[in-house]
């Protein structure tokens, strides 16, 4: 029994290494929130937390293996494009578009 139990540490010790280095750092996924409402509407703040918890229950964490980058509207609706060019630029790895006006902001791009 000793000498099973010994190779079958010894089997353990050996693969060890091999399993450690296996393992890369998770990239940190970025991802743009375009919404066409004021940040302090309460509605619209209801919905980035429904979203932000879906994403949780996926596995998703904010600050952990997910960025979220945030637009809103602003104070006058020319913002909404401003804000959608600049998160374009970002080499995002995807964009939310909360609602239509946000949608339409969205440039193309590939």
């Amino acid at each position: 029994m000793r000498r099973r139990e010994f190779i079958a540490i010894l089997g353990g010790v050996g693969l060890w290494p091999s399993r450690a280095t296996a393992q890369q750092p998770q990239r940190v996924r970025q991802v743009g929130v375009l919404m066409s409402y004021l940040e302090s509407d309460a509605e619209a703040q209801e919905w980035v937390r429904v979203f932000v918890r879906a994403l949780d229950s996926l596995g998703w964490r904010d600050g952990v293996n997910l960025k979220l980058h945030y637009r809103w509207r602003g104070a006058c609706p020319e913002m909404l494009r401003a804000n959608a060019a600049e998160l374009a630029g970002m080499g995002l790895d995807a964009v939310l578009a909360g609602a239509t006006p946000a949608a339409i902001a969205v440039p193309k791009w590939d």
